[in-house]
């Protein structure tokens, strides 16, 4: 019993002996560094596939089908951003490959845009899949209006009709590809 209060007396004693030389804090004024909406914000959203707004058309030729014009409108079900929660709508051109044994292979382009009350988000992404769609895609939209400057970038998969979208909002414009070195 004699150890366990030596041991309490020792803490007590250190525990004192630090308050008395650490000044006391005063509570700190708020940062005064950028605001949040200067930071990287993260979101998800979850679109599911919509109406088709716009029929393009399909050619079918020497094992390639080509798919050119069509337009969609998805239904954005949810966002934890405010800043993206508008009228969405998708484009895509495609080209399907099928080999002789039955695998396909896709390569293409699609664009997003979002429109919301104050402003719009753009942006294009490739595809590449194979077989199943089973590929996920990056997207980059530029902000547009009150989101002129920033960028939203996310992930999505290419399958389904269903989108369970990550990423994030970045505080600048989008970042031009760099040339290739010499």
């Amino acid at each position: 019993m004699r150890h366990s209060r030596s041991i309490w007396t020792t803490l007590a004693t250190s525990l004192l002996a630090a308050a008395v030389v650490m000044p006391a804090v005063a509570q700190s004024p708020e940062p005064s560094g950028p605001s949040n909406a200067a930071l990287p914000a993260p979101f998800t959203m979850t679109i599911v596939f919509g109406d088709e707004v716009r029929q393009g058309t399909v050619v079918s030729a020497e094992g390639v089908i080509t798919s050119r014009g069509y337009g969609h409108n998805p239904t954005l079900i949810e966002t934890s951003d405010p800043r993206l929660d508008g009228r969405v709508t998708i484009a895509f051109d495609s080209d399907e490959y099928r080999t002789p044994d039955g695998a396909s292979y896709v390569y293409g382009t699609g664009t997003w845009r979002i429109v919301t009350p104050d402003g719009a988000w753009q942006g294009t992404y490739p595809i590449v899949a194979t077989d199943e769609y089973s590929s996920v895609v990056t997207v980059a939209l530029a902000g547009e209006g009150a989101y002129e400057g920033q960028t939203a970038v996310w992930e999505q998969p290419i399958a389904g009709d269903r989108w369970d979208i990550r990423g994030v909002i970045f505080p600048t414009p989008p970042i031009d590809a760099p040339i290739a070195a010499p």
